[in-house]
């Protein structure tokens, strides 16, 4: 089965991509809400985050974890942040590999796994190969600011913290344009026959 990495930063649209992959029949695993899920579905994850921040994550009236309580560990202190990352990918990894498995299973020959980190974890060692989605800066923070309800200033600070799109084009196999003007439907048309 091939593997398509995708990869992007905030406000590129990934999504969007990810979403016209599935209606081209090429299913997408989302790191990110995945990995949202695995907190409490992923027994080795919850017992790890128990052991290295104690029940009080877990404190709370359906015994899933409390996001809040988690977000203002992990945004207070950078090594907490690493240590959640150590953790949560490892978990991420197996449940991909699973749903990979399951995919492969049923017949199917291309999937897709979406992560705005991607080239930050093992990843691209899962894959045959990745797309950038690139945008505008300027598109990337309106569409940032609109989604997420978030001021100009957080989301230009976020993009400064995330790996440059430069650097991203320059370690993928194939880069989709995502500008609004530009269609994407065509240009993963033309990944998906080559890669078929």
């Amino acid at each position: 089965m091939i593997t398509i990495g995708i990869t992007g930063g905030i406000g590129s649209g990934k999504s969007v991509v990810s979403n016209v992959l599935e209606i081209m029949g090429v299913p997408v695993y989302d790191c990110d809400s995945k990995a949202k899920v695995l907190y409490d579905t992923d027994p080795v994850l919850k017992d790890e985050m128990i052991s290295h921040f104690g029940h009080r994550l877990y404190h709370t009236p359906d015994g899933k974890i409390n996001k809040t309580l988690l977000a203002g560990i992990v945004f207070t202190d950078q090594a907490a942040l690493s240590r959640v990352n150590e953790l949560v990918h490892p978990a991420v990894d197996r449940d991909f590999l699973l749903w990979r498995d399951l995919l492969d299973n049923q017949g199917y020959k291309l999937c897709g796994i979406e992560s705005a980190i991607l080239f930050q974890t093992n990843i691209p060692r899962f894959t045959d190969c990745v797309i950038a989605v690139t945008a505008p800066d300027e598109i990337r923070v309106r569409r940032a600011m609109s989604r997420d309800g978030s001021s100009r200033e957080e989301v230009q600070r976020r993009i400064a913290k995330q790996m440059s799109q430069d650097d991203i084009i320059a370690r993928s196999d194939y880069r989709v344009v995502n500008d609004g003007d530009t269609f994407v439907v065509p240009q993963l048309y033309d990944i998906i026959k080559r890669l078929r």
